[in-house]
């Protein structure tokens, strides 16, 4: 009787820890699995977040192109006004 309870045992033994490397084995592939998602996730992210900064970085150079297309038109214009505004002061002198 003890030595067909020592082999139940034994077998009960086996038993689990065939399900034990089993579940190791699922558990190191899904542990893989996670890691490589994560791994293409974070490349993805960082490859959006490069565009985007890329992108931001043009606008503000068409921005700041612009900020100085509007400096030289208002330049411009001040010096026109003041043009015509000496035009007509030397004109007032003359009459």
């Amino acid at each position: 009787m003890a030595k067909k309870q020592a082999e139940a045992q034994v077998q009960a033994s086996s038993e689990a820890r065939e399900r034990l490397a089993e579940a190791n084995a699922s558990l190191s592939a899904r542990s893989l699995t996670m890691a490589d998602d994560f791994e293409r996730e974070k490349k993805a992210l960082r490859d959006r977040l490069e565009y985007e900064i890329e992108a931001l970085k043009i606008r503000v150079k068409e921005s700041e192109e612009d900020a100085d297309e509007q400096k030289m038109r208002g330049q411009s214009q001040r010096i026109q006004l003041l043009d015509e505004v000496s035009l007509v002061h030397v004109f007032q002198l003359l009459s």
